[in-house]
């Protein structure tokens, strides 16, 4: 049996590293714990004094390098869908849906409940650019010319 420790990140972090090292350590996305950090906050109020104690009680990672292999996806801004901040493109990307349905989404929990700008905002700065080389839809084919 592998024996993994808890660390906080330095290659893959936004604040102190501590989501980015849970991640690694269970393997999961990261952005699932930065959620689950903010939630934690604007719900229960305890989140940032706990975010704050991680960050004291959790070692740095010695070497440096992120051990995080993702076998999947990872959530992210999309460059390719993007009407604001590429959150909706991202998301509808993630699970296979349109586009249009997660902005609908959006605008009917900011008009009902107030919650959907709020959300929005939270992933638009949580949530990292989606990795690789996304191509103008108007570049024309080298063939074509």
């Amino acid at each position: 049996m592998e024996n993994k420790k808890l660390y906080r990140s330095v290659a893959d972090k936004k604040i102190g590293g501590v989501s980015a090292g849970i991640a690694e350590y269970f393997d999961v996305d990261p952005t699932l714990i930065r959620l689950l950090w903010v939630a934690a906050v604007l719900t229960v109020g305890s989140g940032f004094l706990a975010y704050l104690i991680a960050w004291a009680v959790i070692p740095k990672n010695p070497d440096g390098l992120s051990a995080l292999v993702t076998s999947g996806r990872r959530l992210h801004k999309s460059t390719a869908d993007s009407m604001i901040a590429g959150v909706c493109g991202g998301l509808a990307e993630q699970f296979g849906i349109d586009a249009t349905l997660i902005r609908l989404s959006f605008a009917l929990a900011t008009l009902v409940g107030g919650v959907g700008i709020l959300s929005y905002l939270v992933l638009a700065i949580i949530l990292p650019v989606e990795n690789g080389l996304v191509l103008s839809k108007n570049v024309q084919s080298v063939d074509a010319l």
